[in-house]
């Protein structure tokens, strides 16, 4: 000790502990074994410090004030009587919330005021000149930037986020997992909430979810947000509002359900006074695309000519390093040991089918209900296309049906993930072994995408990739991936790419001309490493997009995802009735759409040799006159898709009015 300050005779001090000079301390004060405390602290009356606390220069503790083990508070904190600092959360017997494990010491940032009775807990992090009022609880693992205020009774749940400037005010409750940005100001007794389960129950923790508040958000009076909304930045919500969805940047928001009422003025805007959505002037608010690859290309602009750039330098056009890099990316995306580029998706199903031995006189059960290639790569091989029809919910092929399509010439299954979402490959693969058929994915859709855990190009004897401009990883033109573990269908489908040689101008097999442009390559390997990036982004809109939905929940049939399924939403398809006029009606207030697909393949003329009739497959049939796709890209905006659903919802209550 050697201070020079006041101790009262009644304070207890460990011998460990260290004062620094002028350090005062009250009576009835215990000051545990490791604490250091610095020049010129004042600590009250009966106030516990516990060991290896730290408490810097200038620090004012009031009376009845408790600092927990381990805490650690920087020079000039003011901190108001019978407050807790470093708190150990009490887990209550019927929790079902599993422990928080060890916590950190708790750190109060330099310039910090805390008012009485405040309580802050281990595991949390106040910024500088942050604010804590009276009465007010920061749970564990939160962390606060600097100059924070925390009105008095506020309540921040644990493991939250909140950004410099942010001003919590009186009684408002944030909820655990939630991120607050900058400058955010919460509004006195708003909540926001984290899950969507009455009761303490397993199921409310498994799919808990905090709320976003973005840069410069404003949540009014009494407002209450729902699990995982994001409030866009400098968008505000109007007091007493219910926001159950995202809230785009820059839109004041009103309402139970909240609703868009208008723009944000510019002259209230902190950040910018340009508005982060695309409008237009008229009538029509805003068009929003089905589908924008030019917003990606901006973004990637510099990166993709640099790419260009060094294909045109390195005169190497056709295969090469480029394609042999794609070829290792893709190949581990998928979980195989081998990728074999070629030309476009469309040859990547033909070689494969070449590289299966499936021709003339053989047989190739697959669904109607997909794009062209997948039943005209059979026929030109000179197989036969046996179709079976779909699950309903998902779209893709009915693994139930299909052991009453084996016959003595069926060769192979083909099954398609459609829309980026895996078929059934389980029950697929045990009939396809008990028979001996080979199993090729037709994956076009779905890099990827995951069953049960395993990628998609995994679950087949060999998977099938297209590179299309418009797919989750597009090219700059065709281009397309077979994939395999097969060593030996490796080898063949490389040779059959180049014209069945193995050797230049030696050919062992009648294979054909599809090899990857090394342009092609290059444009790809910029991209493959935003995929992951890009698909949670999609899974973000299609969360979205079931949200806005809830309120049109019986007009409208929602893409289904089965237990197990990890969905990529290549398209996110609702069902519709009256689609052609719904879709009519969206595209005149501005909103694209796509359908895919108008006309089963069983139907379609250049199949009539087939003996195929209408009413054959009727799942794919109803499929194709009800299924529509919304505008789904990882560029697609907040404010964008709020729109596609605010036109939509109102279409088709309108439509269930008739």
């Amino acid at each position: 000790m050697g201070t020079e300050g006041c101790i009262h005779g009644t304070a207890i001090i460990a011998s460990s502990a260290v004062l620094g000079a002028g350090v005062t301390i009250g009576a009835h004060t215990l000051i545990g074994e490791g604490v250091h405390i610095d020049d010129g602290a004042s600590i009250g009356c009966n106030v516990v410090i516990e060991a290896e606390a730290r408490v810097g220069r200038s620090v004012s503790i009031d009376g009845n004030v408790i600092v927990r083990e381990g805490t650690l508070i920087a020079d000039d904190v003011a901190i108001g009587a019978n407050s807790v600092l470093g708190q150990r959360p009490t887990k209550a017997k019927s929790s079902t919330l599993a422990p928080s494990g060890i916590l950190a010491p708790l750190r109060v940032g330099e310039g910090c005021q805390i008012g009485v009775g405040a309580v802050i807990y281990a595991g949390s992090e106040i910024g500088s000149g942050s604010f804590v009022a009276d009465g007010a609880q920061v749970r564990e693992g939160c962390q606060l930037g600097r100059n924070v205020i925390v009105g008095h009774a506020a309540t921040g749940e644990n493991d939250c986020e909140i950004g410099d400037g942010a001003r919590i005010q009186t009684s408002a409750y944030i909820t655990a997992l939630s991120k607050l940005g900058k400058n955010v100001f919460i509004a006195p007794m708003a909540c926001t909430t984290n899950d969507n389960f009455m009761g303490r129950t397993e199921e409310r923790f498994k799919y808990r979810k905090g709320v976003t508040v973005e840069d410069g958000g404003r949540i009014g009076g009494n407002a209450v947000v729902l699990p995982g909304v994001t409030i866009g930045k400098e968008a505000v919500v109007g007091a007493g509002s219910v926001v159950t969805r995202d809230v785009a940047p820059c839109k004041i928001v009103l309402g139970t359900p909240a609703r868009v009422v208008k723009d944000v003025p510019p002259e209230q805007l902190i950040y910018s006074v340009k508005s982060e959505c695309r409008h237009r002037e008229g009538p029509s608010a805003m068009q929003v695309p089905s589908f924008d690859l030019t917003r990606q290309n901006r973004e990637l602009r510099d990166e993709l000519m640099a790419a260009i750039g060094e294909v045109m330098d390195s005169g190497q056009f056709i295969l090469g390093d480029s394609v042999e890099r794609l070829e290792e990316a893709i190949a581990e995306i998928c979980g195989v040991k081998h990728a074999i580029a070629v030309a476009n998706g469309s040859d990547a199903l033909y070689l494969a089918l070449m590289a299966a031995d499936v021709g003339p006189g053989d047989e190739v059960i697959t669904t109607p209900f997909t794009f062209f290639a997948t039943a005209g790569s059979i026929v030109r091989v000179g197989a036969k296309p046996v179709f079976c029809d779909i699950d309903p919910k998902t779209f893709n092929i009915d693994p139930t049906q299909i052991e009453g399509k084996v016959t003595a010439r069926t060769k192979a299954v083909l099954p398609v993930h459609l829309y980026g979402q895996s078929a059934d490959m389980d029950p697929i693969n045990e009939i396809a072994g008990r028979h001996g058929l080979t199993v090729i994915e037709d994956a076009a859709q779905a890099i990827g995408a995951k069953y049960k855990g395993r990628p998609v190009g995994s679950l087949g004897d060999v998977a099938c990739i297209s590179f299309f401009p418009t797919k989750n990883l597009g090219a700059f033109g065709d281009a397309g991936m077979v994939v395999t573990k097969d060593d030996a269908l490796a080898e063949r489908l490389r040779m059959l790419r180049t014209h069945g040689s193995k050797k230049k101008y030696y050919h062992e097999l009648l294979g054909i001309n599809s090899r990857l442009d090394t342009l092609q390559a290059a444009v790809l390997n910029v991209k493959v490493k935003y995929l992951r990036g890009w698909i949670e982004d999609r899974r973000s809109l299609a969360e979205g997009y079931d949200r806005g939905f809830a309120p049109a929940a019986n007009a409208a049939r929602r893409p289904v995802s089965p237990e197990g399924a990890y969905h990529v939403y290549h398209q996110y398809t609702i069902r519709v009735p009256h689609r052609d006029a719904v879709q009519e009606e969206l595209k005149s207030r501005g909103v694209g759409s796509t359908v895919y697909y108008p006309l089963p393949l069983h139907l379609q003329p250049v199949f009539e040799n087939l003996g195929y009739k209408l009413g054959d497959f009727p799942e794919s049939e109803k499929a194709a006159a009800e299924v529509l796709s919304l505008p789904i890209f990882p560029e697609l905006e907040t404010c964008e898709q709020e729109y596609v659903l605010e036109q939509l919802c109102d279409i088709l209550r309108s439509y269930a009015g008739r």
